[in-house]
C-alpha cells in the first residue's frame, strides 16, 4: 500500500496484483508503456518464474526487480531478464530513479 501511495504521488498509474498468477494469468496488460515492479520471493510463482514465463511467452515490459537478497546469483537472475535488482529496504528515491530509467530504456527480453 505504501508503494502505491508514493508512485500514485509522483504521478504514476499504479494497479497492484496480490500475486505473480494474477499478474501473469488475468487480465493485466503485459506489454506496454509500464513498468512491472516486482519482489523477487513471493509465495506461489516467485518472481523468478514470472520473469521466466514473461520470457518465453516473448512479452516484453520494463522491470524493476527489488529483493532483500542481492547474492551473485540474484543479480545474474535479474540480468539475464533484462530487469533492474534492487536491495530491499529500498529508498524512495532510488526506487523513483529506477521506476525512470526502466520506462526510458528498459524492456524484459
Amino acid at each position: 500500500d505504501s508503494l502505491q501511495v508514493l508512485l500514485e504521488s509522483e504521478g504514476f498509474t499504479v494497479v497492484a496484483f496480490g500475486s505473480a498468477e494474477t499478474f501473469f494469468f488475468g487480465e493485466a496488460p503485459l506489454e506496454g508503456d509500464g513498468c512491472l515492479l516486482l519482489d523477487g520471493h513471493l509465495p506461489g510463482m516467485s518472481g523468478h518464474e514470472l520473469l521466466d514465463a514473461l520470457r518465453r511467452e516473448r512479452i516484453e515490459i520494463a522491470v524493476v526487480l527489488m529483493s532483500a537478497d542481492s547474492s551473485p546469483a540474484m543479480r545474474r537472475a535479474a540480468e539475464r531478464h533484462g530487469a533492474r535488482l534492487l536491495e530491499k529496504p529500498v529508498a524512495a528515491d532510488e526506487l523513483l530513479r529506477a521506476i525512470e530509467d526502466a520506462l526510458r530504456g528498459g524492456r524484459l527480453h
